[in-house]
């Protein structure tokens, strides 16, 4: 497996390893627990891995990349 990215926002972490797998990418993000282990809140000390398989690492590199960012003033229900 290949990190693709890595976060200091699980939710982040998360949206993108959705928006891989809606693509045909399988991922998995790493570390998710590792802020219940510790007994803290991240402060931006730790970091979540959103890893990939070896052979769609560059095909997740493109999916992330070329996302649009979400427009906040546009209702999701339109």
């Amino acid at each position: 497996m290949k990190e693709v990215e890595h976060y200091s926002n699980l939710f982040e972490a998360e949206l993108n390893r959705a928006l891989l797998e809606d693509n045909g990418v399988m991922a998995a993000v790493f570390n998710k627990n590792i802020s219940y282990i510790a007994g803290c809140a991240n402060n931006g000390l730790l970091s979540y891995n959103l890893m990939v398989n070896d052979e769609d690492y560059l095909k997740a590199k493109e999916i992330l990349s070329s996302k649009t960012p979400i427009d906040e003033s546009t209702p999701v229900n339109e």
